[in-house]
């Protein structure tokens, strides 16, 4: 792990202009979307030092020894400053956030306990993980230190599952091994590591889960080296040679098993086919694959490779089967889906003159949008769609688009209704903001 963090030094530098202002507010606020209530000492239990200057002045010699890497200087100093104090809170803070080979795990772990809702406590946690590796207590410390929690990274899983393995739960270890080893991306030197140690442990269905989730991610080597365990080596060997574009992959992709043609080995089809430039063919694949997300793995990759095979097909005229590749989605983040579906859409509408059926697609991005760029754009859509004789008012869509007029679609909705200028209203304080 590196000991210094890249951006370390600069949020310490912010916090060190901010310092004198921060004494006299009592604590930091992270609040940076909603209103800002105005702290008060008594409120946050820290006590003005008295010394301001004096205590400003320690607090930057324990910054300084930080930057140095010398942490036994900075504990030192953070010592002298008063207990319950900013200032002490500011150097803990950034000694366990600073982590390094010389921080206890023990250090870390109290300062996010005494600051739960200071910023940065992810990277705490995960420096905390690091740092009990490093001291390799008993499994009784490890497992007590965890209290159940799933650990954050690949330290933290290796000792937790070797404490559980060294208690003799191996069902512990393997609930903490699956999740992280199902789709966490991993340097080659932790993969390798997981694997002489647990490999025979985490079952095989979790190393096959992680060879088509890597290589849905294009990380084809992680993927390779999990194939024998997954007992999928033929199909792993055809996924990557069709993913390298290989002149031998039509010849590996055909010796596949019937026991491996899973839903990856489909994906890797049609995936070749289309490099092949044959998407009739890859289209014909791509319609075989399951609907069920679960059975995908990954169903955002499969919505872009149904994307990129799409326009493809767009492009050699064939509108009809573009449409029924992304109509046939499975996207899972909303975004996705709301593009598939847009996709859809504007297939039907542009290009085989259904309106009614695009305006079921467009009614869906409204339904999955969550703000005015993908709200506009479906409107404004719908209202196309309107146009051309689907259902609903296409001035009522367009209407509805206009009102997110700082967006694209919003301002081009605004045009056909006759809106010529915006109408921004400069912003408001809430009720709650401070006056």
């Amino acid at each position: 792990m590196p000991t210094r963090q890249p951006h370390f030094f600069a949020l310490l530098g912010a916090i060190l202009l901010l310092t004198p202002s921060l004494v006299a507010a009592g604590k930091i606020d992270v609040q940076v979307t909603s209103a800002i209530p105005i702290p008060n000492l008594q409120d946050t239990g820290l006590h003005d030092t008295g010394s301001p200057s004096v205590s400003v002045a320690r607090l930057k010699s324990g910054l300084d020894a930080l930057a140095a890497n010398d942490i036994a200087g900075a504990l030192q100093v953070r010592e002298t400053l008063p207990v319950n104090s900013l200032d002490r809170h500011i150097l803990a803070w950034a000694i366990a956030l600073y982590g390094g080979d010389k921080v206890p795990s023990g250090e870390i772990a109290d300062a996010a306990k005494m600051l739960p809702s200071w910023p940065g406590l992810i990277a705490l946690r995960k420096n905390s993980e690091r740092a009990l590796y490093r001291e390799n207590p008993g499994p009784e410390t490890v497992v007590k230190a965890f209290g159940g929690s799933q650990p954050q990274t690949v330290e933290g899983v290796v000792i937790l599952a070797r404490s559980y393995v060294s208690q003799g739960n191996v069902e512990a270890a393997r609930s903490v091994l699956s999740p992280f080893w199902r789709t966490e991306k991993l340097e080659p030197r932790d993969e390798a590591a997981i694997i002489w140690e647990f490999g025979k442990l985490i079952p095989a269905a979790d190393h096959s889960f992680r060879m088509d989730r890597m290589f849905y991610a294009d990380r084809v080597n992680s993927a390779l080296r999990v194939a024998g365990l997954a007992g999928a080596r033929q199909l792993a060997d055809a996924w990557a040679a069709a993913d390298r574009g290989d002149k031998k992959a039509a010849k590996l992709l055909k010796a596949v098993p019937a026991a491996q043609r899973s839903a990856g080995y489909l994906f890797a089809q049609a995936q070749y086919l289309r490099k092949q430039q044959k998407f009739s063919d890859a289209a014909a694949v791509m319609m075989e694959a399951p609907s069920d997300r679960s059975a995908l793995i990954d169903p955002d990759a499969w919505w872009a490779e149904r994307r990129v095979l799409s326009r493809e097909l767009v492009d050699q005229g064939d509108m009809k089967t573009a449409y029924k590749i992304v109509a046939a989605h499975a996207a899972e983040t909303a975004a996705n889906a709301a593009d598939a579906e847009f996709h859809a859409g504007w297939y039907a509408l542009r290009g085989l003159n259904e309106p009614n059926t695009a305006a079921r697609h467009f009614a869906r991005i409204a339904d999955l949008a969550q703000g005015p760029i993908s709200l506009s754009r479906a409107y404004y859509w719908l209202g196309r769609a309107a146009e051309a004789g689907g259902p609903g008012s296409a001035k009522d869509n367009f209407t509805r688009a206009a009102g997110y007029g700082t967006t694209f679609y919003g301002q081009l909705a605004g045009e056909r209704v006759g809106r010529q200028v915006l109408n921004i209203a400069p912003p408001q304080p809430s009720a709650a903001d401070p006056r």
